[in-house]
C-alpha cells in the first residue's frame, strides 16, 4: 500500500485551499426589475381633526403582493399611522399630511411613492345647538314611539338613532321609531340621536327615559294551517302561540266561522282556553266556502287576526236521464220527463235543435217544461237539458236522447194553438194551414222586440172567416211560390180542407179578408193611442175575398207588387204603392186621413202610388176601379200603366189630390176631379192631359197649377161636368141626368190654363174654365 501523507502536511493544503476560495471572485447576481406602472397615491377625506381619512393607492403595473403605508404630519412620519386609514387628531390642526405608500412583489424593484400634501388640517367647531331628543308615542308593548330631534343650529346633514333599554343598546333598533316588543315590558327606553355634518363636531344627544312600559295585546298566532275533510264535512284549524305574548300571559284564542253550515247555523264564534291548539268545525256544507279565524288574547286585549280559507268538495249525484215525449212535427208540443230526482234539487230546462239553443218569437231561451216547435226546428232533431242545483252538490247536467227529425205538417189550423206561436208562416211548417175561424193576430204591446207575421214563398194559407192582424204583415212569395190566401172551401188549392167532397171554387164563398192594423200605447209624458197599418207583399194571391185587404186606420204604409188580390184593397193610410197587380173583381180605394181644417188642407208629406196594375172582373160592380182621396203624388208617373179590359170609359176618382211634381192623366180613363167650395186641386208642376182624355170637374172643382191639354183632331181632349153621363158614367152615388146646356152645371176654376192648350173642348159649360 502507498505510503501515508502526514497530518500536519494534510491540514496544510486544507487551509491553502480555503484562502483561494475565498479570495476569488464572487458570481454576479441578477438585477430587479422595477415597476411598469407606480403612481402616486391620492388621499380621500375631510381635512379636519377626526375625519377619517384614506389612502388610494392608484393602480400599480403588475399588482404588488402587498403595500405598506406611512402617514406624515408635514413630512415628519407619524408613529404608527401605518394602516391605510388615518384619522386626524388634535396635534395635526394646522398641518398638513401626507402618506408614502411602498409597494412589493418578489422580483421588483421595492418602490415607494408619496402622495401630495392635504389642505390644511382644522378643527371642528361645536353645533350651536344640539339640543336633547323626545321620545313620543304609547308607551306600551305593540306601540310605535317616536324619537323627536328637535332643532339643532346649524342643520346637521345627517342624525343617527340608537335605542337602549335601560341603558343598554338595543341590537338593530337604530331607526328614527321604534316599536316596543314583550322584553320592552316593564322597562323604560331611551334614544341617542347623533348630528353629523362637515366641520362640526359629531355630537350624540339621549333621550330622558320614557314611562316605563306597559303590555300590550299579543301578537298574531303563528304556524296557523286549515285542513279538510271533505268525507267528513269538517274542517280543522290548528295554529301554535304567537311570537310575542305583548308583555302579558294569553288568556286564550277566539275563534270564527263565517257562511252556513249544513244545520243551518249561520256564522260561529268561540273563545278557548290557553292551551288550546285546533279546533275542528263540523257540519260544513259539501262545495261550500268558508273563513276559519284566529285571535290571541291576554289581560290587554287581543291581538291580530290570521284567517284561512277552506272550500270543500262538492258531492256528486246519479240523477236520471230526462226523455223528450210528444210527436215529432212542427207545431207540436214536445214535453220534457227529467225523471225522479230527490228532494231539495231545483231544475231547469233548456230545449236544443241540433245541439243549438232554441229560442222563442221573443228572442228568449226556451226554458220551459214543454216546448212548441215552429218552422226553425223543421228539418232538426230536438234535444232537452235538464240542470239540477242544490246547495252542497255541484251542479248536474243531464241531456235527453234527440227526437227523429221534426217534420213539416200536412194540414195545420193556425186555430188551435196561441198567436203568439203564429209569427212565421212556411211549407217548412206545413203543406197547407187552415184557419177555422176569425184569427186575431197580435203584438201583446209589453215592450218586446217588434214582431211581423210573416209568410215564406209556397205558403198556402185557406181561411173560414177572416184574418184580423193586430202587427205588420209580410208575404215574400215568388213567381213560382206565390204566397196564397184562399177560402177553406176552395179545393183548387191544398186539396179539401173543409171535409166536403164537392169540387172547388163553386163552393168557394167570399170570405171577409185580411184586415191589417196594429195598434201601440205610449206611456211617456203625454200617454195616447196610435194606430197603424202595415203591410208588404210580393207575389200574393188573395182569392175569393169580399175586400182583398183592408186598412182603416189613421196612418198606414202599405206596399203590395206583383200579386193577385180578389175584392180589391180599401185603404186609409199615407203611404200606399200599389203596383204590377191584378185586382180581380173589385177595385182601389184609398183615402189619406188629415185633422187640418180643410180649408188649409195640405196632405200628408207621404206618395201614393197606383201603376200598372190590371182590373179584372170588374163587369156590373163599379164604373170606377180606382178612387183617390186626399193624396200627395210625388211623380208624374204615379198613375200610369192601369188598364181595365172589357169596360168602356174606366173611370179615376181624384179628390183632393196635390202633386209635387208634374202629373199625367193618361189615356183609356175618364178622370173625375173633385174637390169643393173651399178646398182644391194643387199641381206644383203642370198637370198633363193627354190627347182623347175625357176629364170631368165636379160643381166647384178648383184647380191650382198650371195644365197642359194638347189634344190632336182625331184625339181631342174634353173637359166636362162630373153630371155629364154623355161620355163616361155619372158617379154611381149621386144623379145621372144628361146636361142639357151650361146652366145645368156649375163653372169649375183653373189658374195658369196654357196658351199651348189646343184641340180641346169644354162642354157643356163654354167660358167656365
Amino acid at each position: 500500500m502507498p505510503p501515508r501523507t502526514p497530518r500536519l502536511a494534510r491540514l496544510a493544503v486544507i487551509v491553502v485551499a480555503a484562502l483561494l476560495l475565498a479570495f476569488l471572485p464572487a458570481a454576479p447576481a441578477s438585477a430587479a426589475t422595477a415597476f411598469t406602472t407606480a403612481p402616486t397615491p391620492t388621499i380621500s377625506g375631510t381635512a379636519a381633526v377626526g375625519s377619517v381619512l384614506t389612502a388610494k393607492t392608484g393602480t400599480w403595473n403588475p399588482v404588488p403582493t402587498s403595500y405598506a403605508y406611512q402617514w406624515k404630519r408635514s413630512g415628519t412620519a407619524i408613529t404608527g399611522a401605518t394602516a391605510a386609514t388615518y384619522k386626524a387628531v388634535t396635534a395635526d390642526s394646522g398641518r398638513t399630511l401626507t402618506v408614502t405608500v411602498t409597494g412589493s412583489r418578489t422580483g421588483y424593484t421595492t418602490t415607494p411613492r408619496t402622495s401630495a400634501p392635504t389642505a390644511t388640517i382644522t378643527t371642528p367647531r361645536a353645533f350651536t345647538t344640539a339640543p336633547t331628543p323626545t321620545v313620543t308615542g304609547t308607551t306600551r308593548v305593540g306601540s310605535v314611539l317616536t324619537a323627536k330631534t328637535g332643532t339643532w343650529n346649524p342643520v346637521p346633514t345627517s342624525y343617527a338613532y340608537q335605542w337602549k333599554r335601560s341603558g343598554t343598546a338595543i341590537t338593530g333598533a337604530t331607526a328614527a321609531t321604534y316599536k316596543a316588543v314583550t322584553a320592552d315590558s316593564g322597562r323604560t327606553l331611551t334614544v341617542t340621536v347623533t348630528g353629523s355634518r362637515t366641520g362640526y363636531t359629531t355630537t350624540p344627544k339621549t333621550s330622558a327615559p320614557t314611562a316605563t312600559i306597559k303590555p300590550g295585546p299579543p301578537g298574531a298566532a303563528t304556524s296557523v294551517v286549515a285542513v279538510v275533510d271533505d268525507a267528513a264535512a269538517t274542517a280543522t284549524i290548528s295554529w301554535q302561540p304567537p311570537a310575542t305574548t305583548g308583555g302579558s300571559a294569553i288568556t286564550g284564542y277566539r275563534l270564527t266561522r263565517d257562511g252556513v253550515d249544513s244545520t243551518g247555523q249561520g256564522a260561529w264564534s268561540h273563545l278557548y282556553g290557553p292551551e288550546k291548539r285546533s279546533v275542528t268545525h263540523i257540519s260544513l256544507v259539501p262545495g261550500g266556502t268558508y273563513s276559519l279565524t284566529v285571535t290571541p288574547v291576554n289581560a290587554v286585549g287581543s291581538g291580530p287576526t290570521t284567517a284561512r280559507s277552506v272550500t270543500l268538495a262538492p258531492k256528486v249525484l246519479v240523477a236520471p236521464t230526462p226523455t223528450v215525449s210528444g210527436t215529432p212535427t212542427v207545431y207540436s208540443l214536445l214535453t220534457a220527463n227529467a225523471g225522479t230526482w230527490s228532494s231539495g234539487w231545483r231544475l231547469e230546462y233548456r230545449w236544443y235543435a241540433n245541439g243549438a239553443a232554441i229560442k222563442d218569437s221573443y228572442g228568449e231561451w226556451a226554458a220551459a217544461p214543454t216546448l212548441r216547435t215552429d218552422i226553425a226546428q223543421s228539418g232538426t232533431r230536438v234535444t232537452v237539458r235538464v240542470t239540477g242545483t242544490r246547495t252542497g252538490y255541484a251542479p248536474v247536467v243531464r241531456e235527453s236522447a234527440a227526437t227523429t227529425t221534426i217534420s213539416p205538417r200536412d194540414v195545420f189550423d193556425l186555430a188551435t194553438i196561441g198567436h203568439r206561436d203564429l209569427y212565421e208562416l212556411s211549407p217548412r211548417g206545413a203543406r197547407v194551414y187552415t184557419i177555422s175561424r176569425t184569427l186575431d193576430l197580435q203584438d201583446t204591446g209589453e215592450g218586446e222586440a217588434p214582431v211581423r207575421w210573416t209568410a215564406e214563398a209556397g205558403t198556402i194559407i185557406k181561411v173560414y172567416d177572416g184574418i184580423a192582424a193586430n202587427l205588420p204583415l209580410k208575404a215574400s212569395g215568388t213567381s213560382t211560390a206565390p204566397v196564397v190566401v184562399t177560402s177553406i172551401h176552395d179545393d183548387t188549392v191544398g186539396g179539401d180542407t173543409d171535409g166536403t167532397t164537392a169540387v172547388l171554387p163553386a163552393r168557394a164563398t167570399p170570405w171577409k179578408g185580411i184586415d191589417v192594423f196594429e195598434q201601440h200605447y205610449w206611456y211617456d209624458e203625454y200617454p195616447y193611442e196610435s194606430t197603424i197599418c202595415r203591410m208588404d207583399a210580393q207575389y200574393l194571391v188573395v182569392k175569393y175575398a169580399e175586400t182583398g185587404v183592408f186598412c182603416g186606420q189613421s196612418e198606414s204604409a202599405v206596399r203590395i207588387s206583383h200579386s193577385q188580390i180578389w175584392g180589391g184593397v180599401r185603404l186609409r193610410g199615407t203611404s200606399v204603392d200599389l203596383q204590377d197587380n191584378e185586382f180581380v173583381r173589385g177595385r182601389v180605394y184609398v183615402s189619406v186621413p188629415t185633422s187640418e181644417p180643410r180649408g188649409d188642407w195640405l196632405p200628408p208629406e207621404h206618395p201614393v202610388i197606383v201603376r200598372n196594375n190590371v182590373f179584372t172582373g170588374m163587369g156590373g160592380l163599379t164604373t170606377t176601379p180606382i178612387e183617390i182621396h186626399d193624396a200627395l203624388l210625388k211623380t208624374s208617373t204615379a198613375l200610369a200603366g192601369n188598364t181595365a179590359p172589357g169596360m168602356t170609359n174606366p173611370h179615376i176618382l181624384l179628390a183632393r189630390i196635390r202633386a209635387s211634381d208634374s202629373l199625367i192623366l193618361g189615356q183609356g180613363w175618364v178622370h173625375d176631379i173633385v174637390s169643393g167650395s173651399v178646398e182644391y186641386w194643387k199641381v206644383d208642376g203642370t198637370l198633363v192631359v193627354q190627347p182623347g182624355v175625357v176629364v170631368r170637374l165636379a160643381e166647384g172643382s178648383f184647380v191650382r197649377g198650371t195644365i197642359s191639354a194638347v189634344g190632336t183632331p182625331s184625339q181631342p181632349i174634353t173637359f166636362t161636368s162630373t153630371l155629364d153621363d154623355t161620355i163616361g158614367t155619372a158617379r154611381p152615388s149621386g144623379p145621372a141626368p144628361v146636361i142639357q146646356d151650361a146652366a145645368e152645371g156649375a163653372c169649375s176654376f183653373v189658374e195658369g190654363f196654357t196658351s199651348s192648350s189646343v184641340n180641346y173642348t169644354v162642354r157643356p159649360m163654354p167660358g167656365c174654365l
